[in-house]
């Protein structure tokens, strides 16, 4: 008896784990406030049907994926949730003008909206809130080489860990204001994508990199480099992580890391990951007795350069006025 038991618990087993995942595909929008395929079973426009499972991967393919309009902090079931995909019946604009293929959230009073898994693929988070609302995103995302957005009308909290190097586009925010900011808060990111800020002067995008949150760069040749670039509003308070391991180290080269309208650092939380600051805004890294990695922060601007060693700088500076000194005597 006790044998046939464990021979129909193991055909069980065999079968569960026989049983192939489901793709799942959206094939119209989430149109309204009492309408979302997020977690809803009967208000789903999921193919094939039914609220999101585990086992199961799930595609907006295009269309509009609401959150639920009931408060409340809220996970996605699936193994993963791609905004975006194959499909062309939205395509995603660089302009960050696009209200569809997107999840947009919904719920109000400070939600958590976690998705495990969230793969952008040339779609875009974003929300319907207002200035005065706070909203989290947590969980994992990954930006495909095809891109992927975050557009906010709120205090949105990435907490999400980003991975990916495709380009990151951060969305006007409707009215320019600094309450409307799109704030990534994680110190686990490996992302190494460009991130370009979109949006015309009075409704411009706004970034903040908080503090302990990391961002990395990924350097080569002098001029080859992802960046953070565009007509937004980015703030600088968590650490910048430059990989070296394939950056040129010729006397001259150079790097802009950031040039967006306005880049703000915050001297109390921003570092540089394995630079030592010199006060003023500078951070260095030796490359060897005569070369230095120098990082400069300005009002509008950021850049890696490769420079001599301090002490030389000094040696050739004094030499030139001890030639400029003899010459005047002759």
């Amino acid at each position: 008896m006790r044998i046939k038991l464990v021979l129909i618990l193991l055909l069980g087993c065999l079968c569960i784990l026989s049983t192939p995942a489901m793709a799942a595909v959206m094939t119209a929008d989430d149109t309204n406030a009492a309408n979302t395929s997020f977690n809803s079973d009967a208000e789903s426009h999921w193919s094939p049907a039914g609220a999101p499972s585990a086992g199961n991967t799930y595609s907006n393919g295009g269309w509009l994926l609401r959150t639920p309009t009931t408060a409340g902090n809220y996970t996605f079931a699936g193994d993963s949730l791609t905004i975006g995909g194959p499909s062309p019946h939205y395509p995603f604009l660089t302009d960050g003008t696009t209200n569809n293929n997107c999840l947009i959230n919904k719920t109000p009073t400070s939600p958590t909206i976690t998705v495990g898994n969230l793969i952008l693929d040339a779609g875009t988070v974003r929300d319907g809130m207002g200035s005065g609302d706070t909203w989290t995103l947590a969980g994992n995302i990954f930006v495909t080489s095809n891109g992927g957005g975050l557009i906010c009308q709120s205090h949105f909290n990435v907490d999400s860990k980003i991975s990916g190097s495709g380009n990151l586009y951060i969305g006007a925010n409707g009215s320019g204001e600094a309450a409307r900011t799109v704030y990534i808060d994680s110190g686990l990111n490996t992302y190494n994508g460009s991130i370009k800020l979109l949006g015309a002067d009075a409704a411009h995008s706004r970034l903040t990199f908080a503090a302990n949150s990391l961002m990395n760069f990924t350097i080569g040749a002098s001029g080859v480099n992802n960046s953070i670039s565009g007509t937004g509003t980015a703030e600088f308070d968590g650490i910048f992580n430059f990989d070296l391991t394939g950056a040129s180290t010729n006397f001259g080269d150079s790097w802009t890391i950031a040039n967006a309208t306005v880049d703000t650092f915050v001297d109390a939380t921003f570092s540089v990951n394995g630079f030592t600051s010199m006060g003023g805004g500078v951070w260095t890294k030796a490359i060897d007795d005569a070369k230095w990695y120098q990082f400069s922060e300005s009002a509008t601007s950021a850049t890696l350069t490769v420079v001599p060693e301090p002490a030389t700088c000094i040696l050739l500076i004094l030499g030139a006025m001890g030639i400029a000194f003899y010459s005047r005597k002759k």
